[in-house]
């Protein structure tokens, strides 16, 4: 049994955390479930976020909410930013 690559993820939606790592693309496509867990939320705070406009940016990809992993790291910058400034977020 093979284990999927980086790459190979690129060209499908990751599922599963453990396939991102340092050489995964800023293009690969996460669903909520693994951006909720990269960026540290739950789930449904994911969707209120999202139906309020706020959090990382997000889209649908056969009726399904996907995240580009790089608007996913992007995001984790700004907060880490933003809290060690000591600003709100």
């Amino acid at each position: 049994m093979s284990t999927p690559s980086a790459t190979s993820a690129h060209h499908r939606l990751i599922t599963d955390i453990h396939l991102i790592n340092s050489n995964t693309p800023d293009d690969a496509l996460v669903n909520l479930h693994v951006a909720a867990e990269y960026v540290g939320h739950t789930v449904p705070y994911m969707r209120n976020m999202r139906a309020d406009g706020r959090g990382p940016v997000s889209h649908l990809r056969a009726r399904r909410i996907v995240y580009r992993l790089g608007d996913l790291r992007a995001y984790n910058d700004r907060y880490a930013q933003a809290t060690t400034a000591g600003g709100n977020y």
